[in-house]
């Protein structure tokens, strides 16, 4: 009964403030939770961003291609002098 009376209270309080400002955190499990947590206690508004997307944590399939394979008007550098 007493952690349902605390959640309503938390509740209450996020509709009833007006929020200072935003701090824009790297979601890291605990680590983050602890410091938004303390945040939102100074009125600061805890956003948790994920640290990188997936598309970026895995390698391309494709090779990378000579840029001379592919069809094209090329230029050739011309001697000078």
């Amino acid at each position: 009964m007493r952690s349902s009376n605390s959640k309503r209270t938390a509740n209450e309080h996020q509709l009833s403030t007006d929020w200072q400002g935003r701090a824009y955190l790297p979601y890291i499990k605990t680590v983050t939770d602890r410091i938004g947590r303390t945040v939102e206690r100074h009125n600061v508004r805890a956003i948790y961003k994920p640290m990188q997307q997936l598309r970026h944590q895995l390698r391309s399939v494709k090779d990378p291609r000579d840029p001379l394979t592919s069809p094209g008007l090329y230029r050739i550098p011309a001697p000078v002098g």
